[in-house]
């Protein structure tokens, strides 16, 4: 049955590959998969998500994906320290992708669990690696005392410790809650790693164990271990919004009454409790006796935590906690007066680059406006009978931009109707250019004879005005 089963796998992997286009990111995948699932090649197929990850980065799908096989390859190849660096990848990226995927999230958590988590530093470096290279030939507990079963675990790690020197093999675990509370844990494993029975028994207990230099500290899983210690920092508006999830809205205070929240009352920690909910969503514990506060007037946030929950929240606020970037949009109204080019642009829209290759005297520009926006903010240019509105959001990679547009123009030239508009969202890449139709052909209207366009860019730029990339640098 097995074998069956291993046959139609292989079967049906080669089809998915033969199906998709070559090349494509679809394909690539579908062969690494192949070489990984049906073929063990491992090796073959880690190279294969290596070129996904690296030549499709807008793709998140594909790239998600592959980051989470190669980890996965990492793991049957005897090297974790590269899987574990797939799971910070795809923790720091596609936090989305990994809440979607079941199997993503087992695998995240095998390194990125806050009831498994390492400090960072050397000693408990080594003892994470010790426990994951530690394997327990059997492991069967029925209704065990937490406590007794972790026990039996430090014996056995000293007993299967290969690689340590004499003196310093085994795991030496630390109890910080009392046998009487131990709640109790059944399992039956073979051949397993002592990384991952701790972890099973933190996952199925309610615990959680912190790595220290000294040891493993099993804990109940809301107690903040060591000296809780409070910093302020300070933040741009523009983060505390992105945090608390965009427009003022009426919330929950902590006194329970309904507190209504206006534009100027920007975000407080008690009518805006979704700022704490963000960095808990993101990882951060935030144990009893901890709590995050934010002072609008100061722009400061006050955070009381571990200085194991800082260390990684100071870590996480480096990376949002950053200046908008700022956006020109470009928006050319063209007519097409050319006879030919006329003909051709009737019957379809033309790309970004067609329309700015067009020879001179093949188009008319009515009108050229341009404005420039913070990101996630609104800027307007031009006055009657022209008018441009432009709201940009540039996306997490820096590249794309999510552009919502209403562009007016009272008298057009050429148009039967003597007013037209285009109210839209749209997503451009940074430096490149999208069409779109200047005019609507009502029924019963003659064919328009010379088709109108507007050619709207948006370019990231930096403070000086100039673009963020050179040409070489953006999207064709």
């Amino acid at each position: 049955m097995k074998t069956t089963i291993g046959l139609i796998t292989l079967v049906f992997l080669t089809f998915s590959v033969m199906a998709a286009e070559p090349n494509t990111p679809e394909y690539l995948y579908q062969k690494a998969l192949n070489l990984e699932t049906a073929k063990a090649d491992y090796q073959g197929a880690i190279a294969i998500y290596e070129t996904i990850i690296k030549e499709n980065e807008r793709n998140e799908n594909f790239v998600a994906k592959a980051l989470y096989r190669m980890g996965v390859c990492r793991e049957k190849t005897g090297a974790p320290e590269k899987a574990k660096e797939c799971a910070i990848k795809l923790t720091e990226r596609y936090q989305g992708k990994i809440n979607a995927s079941p199997e993503m999230r087992e695998f995240v958590g095998r390194y990125r669990k806050t009831g498994m988590t390492d400090g960072g530093n050397d000693p408990q470096d080594q003892i994470m690696a010790k426990m994951k290279s530690i394997v327990i030939p059997e492991v069967n507990f029925e209704n065990a005392k937490v406590t007794d079963a972790l026990k039996w675990l430090t014996e056995q790690s000293e007993k299967n410790d290969k690689n340590s020197p004499a003196g310093s093999k085994g795991v030496n675990f630390i109890f910080n809650i009392s046998p009487s509370e131990a709640p109790t844990v059944s399992m039956q494993l073979r051949n397993a790693s002592l990384f991952y029975v701790v972890q099973y028994i933190t996952e199925t207990t309610g615990l959680k164990c912190s790595v220290k230099e000294h040891g493993v500290i099993i804990m109940p899983a809301g107690t903040a271990y060591g000296g809780i210690v409070t910093r302020t920092y300070k933040v741009l508006e523009s983060m505390i919004k992105m945090v608390a999830g965009g427009p003022a809205q009426t919330a929950e205070s902590t006194d329970g009454q309904k507190s209504g929240v206006g534009k100027d009352d920007v975000l407080s920690a008690k009518n805006r409790p979704d700022i704490k909910q963000f960095f808990m969503d993101a990882g951060i514990p935030f144990p009893e006796g901890t709590s995050i506060m934010y002072l609008p007037e100061q722009n400061l946030l006050i955070v009381k935590n571990t200085t194991e929950n800082l260390a990684m929240f100071e870590r996480l606020l480096a990376k949002i906690n950053i200046p908008p970037l700022q956006v020109r949009v470009q928006v050319d109204h063209v007519e097409i007066t050319d006879p030919e080019t006329a003909k051709l642009f009737r019957a379809r829209v033309p790309a970004g680059n067609e329309l700015r290759g067009l020879r001179p005297d093949a188009y008319r520009k009515c009108s050229s406006l341009s404005a420039v926006a913070k990101s996630g903010s609104a800027a307007s240019s031009g006055n009657a009978p022209v008018t441009l509105n432009v709201r940009p959001l540039v996306g997490p990679d820096n590249e794309t931009i999510d552009l919502t547009i209403n562009w007016k123009s009272k008298t057009s030239p050429g148009v039967n109707s003597s007013d037209m508009e285009i109210n839209q969202t749209l997503t451009i890449w940074d430096g490149c250019a999208i069409v779109l139709q200047a005019q609507r052909q009502e029924p019963g209207q003659q064919e328009v004879k010379n088709p109108q366009f507007l050619l709207i860019t948006a370019t990231l730029i930096a403070p000086n005005g100039r673009p963020i990339k050179n040409a070489s640098q953006q999207k064709p």
